[in-house]
């Protein structure tokens, strides 16, 4: 499998950068222990809170790439990453939210929240795991249809990718769940306001989320079909082309007097 390595390059002409807002896509940037690098080059780099890295990234060699490990099993000591939104994705655009996960080992909790989704409160998009295997929306506090209807099932002992679409609030809006490039569930009905920050986080209350998650990605815009199975590829580590390699380095060469026998002015010299 195709690794991406630590030190690569976002191509802003890349179709999947469109709309991109937050990018969590591995462990990089020069103050790791703090932060969590943003790549989609707005500079919204998370903040880490009660995260040791030297524990808490976790090379994933199934996907080729980073993750980040949550260990918390209280809500007193909560670890979780506080990202800032700019631009933020306001409550009447598109949007789209997007992450690896690996099947959860502990019980229920909030484990990503796109817009809003501190670890005392539901508002805002997001996604809720449940010790049930099943993978849930939500969509504000006051919008119960989506947590009810909009679900799937992860399946267990494996990494799987998640997706969230959403079309903004009030009547008449839609948000639909795309588990492993599939789209498993919708609502279609009134979606309440929410406030805007986010957290990728392990718990809400005393519910605590113990596991891996990777490649977080917030997006102003509703992705496509193709570009949500792009995401949901496991071998796709360069994400289709938004992730480049690292420049190559170059080093100037002599100009010998052996050199300057073979070239003059760009031009090759066949005799000595």
């Amino acid at each position: 499998m195709l690794e991406r390595p630590e030190d690569f390059r976002i191509n802003i002409h890349s179709p999947l950068a469109d709309g991109l807002v937050f990018a969590g896509l591995g462990r990089r940037g020069s103050d790791k222990t703090k932060h969590y690098h943003d790549s989609s080059l707005h500079g919204n780099d998370g903040s880490l809170t009660n995260m040791d890295p030297a524990t808490d990234w976790v090379w994933v060699p199934e996907l080729g790439r980073w993750g980040l490990e949550f260990h918390s099993v209280s809500y007193v000591r909560a670890e979780y990453v506080t990202v800032p939104l700019s631009p933020n994705p306001g409550p009447d655009t598109h949007k789209t939210l997007s992450l690896w996960i690996y099947q959860p080992s502990a019980v229920s909790s909030a484990i990503f929240g796109g817009v809003h989704f501190n670890y005392q409160s539901l508002y805002g998009y997001g996604f809720n795991c449940r010790n049930d295997g099943t993978l849930r929306c939500v969509a504000s506090a006051g919008t119960t249809d989506v947590y009810d209807n909009v679900y799937g099932t992860l399946p267990s002992g494996q990494w799987s990718h998640a997706a969230m679409t959403a079309t903004g609030k009030g009547a008449g809006n839609t948000l639909a769940l795309f588990i492993n490039g599939h789209e498993v569930a919708s609502y279609t009905g009134t979606i309440t306001d929410y406030n805007y920050a986010c957290q990728i986080h392990t718990h809400i209350t005393t519910s605590q989320f113990v596991g891996p998650v990777s490649d977080p990605l917030i997006y102003n815009r509703a992705l496509t079909l193709p570009e949500i199975q792009a995401l949901a590829d496991p071998s796709n580590a360069m994400l289709s082309g938004l992730i480049r390699p690292p420049k190559r380095k170059y080093y100037a060469i002599r100009y010998t007097e052996m050199a300057k026998r073979y070239f003059k002015i760009g031009r090759i010299i066949t005799k000595w």
